[in-house]
């Protein structure tokens, strides 16, 4: 029996972004599940299993949080600074987006706990590749 593959928190305020994410997935031939929460605030919510994520059969602890760092109200550097107040969640694979050719967030956010990062606009291969390498956070 096949194992399922595990759970993704989307972290970005675009719709449209959220939904050329999961096309990008398809596209690379993975079959995770997808959760997508548009703030910081929410995804704290939904990792803190409070509010309207406090049921967990619906809303399971995901194995990877992707985030885009500019976010409203409080960008993804907070949500990056609140993870690492939290040792539960370090198993938790982080994978930053950013915009093509921002080193300084790229670099900034791996100094505060990043495992990743991908550009946008994704493209199927780049999620492919990151899967690859990190399978084990994938399947």
């Amino acid at each position: 029996m096949p194992v399922p593959a595990k759970l993704i928190l989307l972290v970005d305020d675009s719709n449209d972004d959220a939904v050329l994410f999961r096309h990008a997935l398809q596209r690379a031939g993975l079959d995770n599940p997808t959760q997508v929460v548009p703030d910081v605030d929410q995804a704290i919510a939904y990792l803190e299993g409070t509010g309207p994520f406090s049921d967990r059969t619906q809303y399971p602890m995901p194995a990877i949080l992707i985030m885009d760092v500019r976010l409203p109200n409080k960008d993804g550097f907070e949500l990056l600074r609140w993870l690492g107040q939290r040792p539960h969640l370090r198993s938790l694979h982080v994978v930053v987006l950013t915009g093509m050719g921002d080193m300084r967030e790229v670099s900034k956010a791996y100094q505060m706990g990043a495992n990743s990062f991908l550009t946008k606009p994704l493209k199927a291969q780049d999620i492919h590749n990151l899967a690859s390498g990190f399978s084990a956070y994938w399947t």
